[in-house]
Formats: structure tokens, sequence, C-alpha cells
């Protein structure tokens, strides 16, 4: 009797122990595994060519190595170019040394960007290829630029423009969207490790400039030629002038049709237009000397014939350097 009483309080302590254990909330609850960090990839690009430069469509085509060296569980192999479109990729080389892979393409991409013509024809562009994973963000891939090791290639020739430097960088780019990933939260954007190559292109040089400026010069000069005519000699005095006009309208056509339509007034446009306004006043002043000579005034004529001579080429000069980038 004694015994079955001790067994049923033994067992209704047992029930009432772990019906506590089931309903007592955790002492500590367990620790989440921490963050895993991003594999850090080191990118570097060899510039072979840039050719087929299209001004009006602010385009280029640019071929160069690009390669990717790294150690831990990612796939750098997936990238896009961000400013542009690839358009041939071959698989170069592939290797693992010492527990670190690497991975080596040749590309061929058409890339574009935002051309600063203000000060052309002696402008200064940046040609840039900056390539993104297509798949794994800044959480699990970050980018390291091998600037050591990113060169250009010595002969490289992009028409008349000098090179500058090569520069190679690693930045984070924010997509203020989620891309409608479910996993997201509705404010968290997309942020991506990017690699940012930039190599100067400058327009520089006498041989440019007069190329670019020449017949407007020319045209210029012809209508200051007719402060040495008589103003009785009235046809090649005014068709001087007249001439020097078109010559510099057809000038800035042909830097137009370069341009295209630039939502600000170029360098070249600038002195065009001051060439311009100098041979018009060139024609108003032959028609100033014209009524002065009818009216027998000949000092006056003479006297304002000679200053022009000096103060017109004199002034234009002043305006040219004037806007001369710096």
């Amino acid at each position: 009797m004694r015994l079955n009483i001790l067994g049923k309080i033994v067992f209704i302590t047992c029930c009432f122990v772990a019906l506590l254990t089931l309903l007592r909330p955790n002492a500590a609850p367990a620790q989440e595994s921490p963050a895993r960090k991003p594999v850090p990839v080191t990118v570097g690009i060899y510039l072979t060519d840039i050719y087929d430069v299209e001004i009006k469509k602010g385009t280029y085509t640019a071929d160069f190595y690009i390669w990717f060296s790294w150690s831990g569980k990612v796939n750098p192999r997936n990238f896009e170019i961000v400013n542009g479109h690839m358009t041939f990729k071959h698989l170069e080389s592939v290797a693992r040394v010492a527990g670190v892979e690497y991975v080596s393409y040749r590309c061929r991409a058409v890339l574009h960007g935002s051309f600063d013509l203000s000060d052309y024809p002696w402008d200064r562009q940046t040609l840039s290829i900056q390539v993104e994973d297509e798949d794994l963000d800044a959480s699990k891939l970050i980018y390291v630029a091998d600037s050591r090791n990113s060169k250009v290639n010595p002969g490289l020739n992009i028409g008349h423009r000098t090179i500058g430097d090569l520069r190679i960088s690693a930045s984070e780019f924010l997509y203020d969207t989620t891309f409608g990933h479910p996993a997201r939260a509705e404010n968290d954007g997309a942020r991506y490790s990017r690699i940012i190559m930039e190599l100067p292109a400058d327009h520089k040089g006498a041989r440019i400039f007069i190329k670019t400026f020449l017949a407007l010069f020319i045209s210029v000069a012809l209508a200051f030629l007719t402060f040495f005519i008589r103003p009785c000699d009235l046809p090649p005095r005014f068709s001087m002038g007249i001439s020097g006009m078109f010559g510099a309208v057809a000038s800035l056509v042909v830097i137009s049709n370069v341009l295209d339509d630039s939502p600000y007034l170029t360098f070249a446009e600038k002195i065009h237009y001051i060439g311009m306004i100098f041979i018009f006043l060139s024609v108003l002043e032959a028609s100033i000397s014209l009524k002065l000579y009818h009216a027998g005034k000949e000092t006056a004529w003479r006297v304002m014939d000679v200053l022009s001579l000096f103060l017109f080429p004199l002034g234009f000069l002043l305006l040219l350097m004037l806007f001369v980038p710096s």
C-alpha cells in the first residue's frame, strides 16, 4: 500500500516537472549565426584598344582583358558591363594556386558616356569601363582593384587625343530599388560592388586647333582687308566682308555637324560667333566710311579706317584669348 502511494507521488512529481519544463521560456535564446562577410575579389583590366569613338552618340568600343582572383565560396564569372554591353567574351585562363582561384577573359564592349564638349576642340574626356557582378550583391562579394597590374597598351592611339594614365578603383553603388525581389525589404535598396576603370583622353595641340578654325580665321582676315580699300571702290570693299561672312557660316555648319545639337555653346561655336560679329562690324564700318566719303569728309573716313585696321584685329585676338580653355 505504501509502495503504491509512493509510486503515485513520484509519477505526479515527474509529470509536474515535465509540464514546467515545457511551459518555461528558454533562459538563453539560441544565438544567431554571425553574418557572413562578403568575399573580396581582386579585379584587374588590361586595355588593348579603343576605337569607333562617336562624339555625337557618346559611344566608343573597347577591347580589353579582365581577370578575377579570390579565395572563398563565390563565383565572380558572371559579370556585366554597367555602362554598355559586351559583344565578345572569351575565356582565356583558369588557375588555382595555393587556394587562390584565378580566371581571365578577353572582352569587347560597346560603351557609352556623357561627353563634355564645352571646350571643344580642346575638350577633355574620360573613357571608362564599369563592371558589376550580375548575381551577387555587396553582402556576398566585394571588388578590390588590382591597381598594380592594370595597365593600358603602350601603342594605343585614339585619333588626335592625348592619352593620360589609366586609373582603376572599386566602389559600392546603391540602386534605390529592390528590383521586386521578395527577400528584400520594401525600403531596402540593392548594393553592388563596382569596378571603375578610367582613361583620360584629351584633345590638345595646334593641329586640331588650326584644323577647326583655319576657315574662320581666313574669313575674318578677308573682312579686315576691307580697311585697305578706299570707300570709292565700292564692289571689292563690300564683297570682301560678305565673302568672309559666307566663309564663317560655312565653317560653323561643319563644326555643328561634328557636335550635333549640344545643349550649350562650345568653345568652337563661341569663337565662330565672335568672328561673325567682327565681320558684320567691318561691313558696318565700311558703310559708315562710304557715307563719310560721299560727305566729303576725307580725314574722318581715313582716320576711321586706320583705327579699325588696328582695333578690330586686336579686339578679336583679345576675345579669342579670353575664351581659350585653361
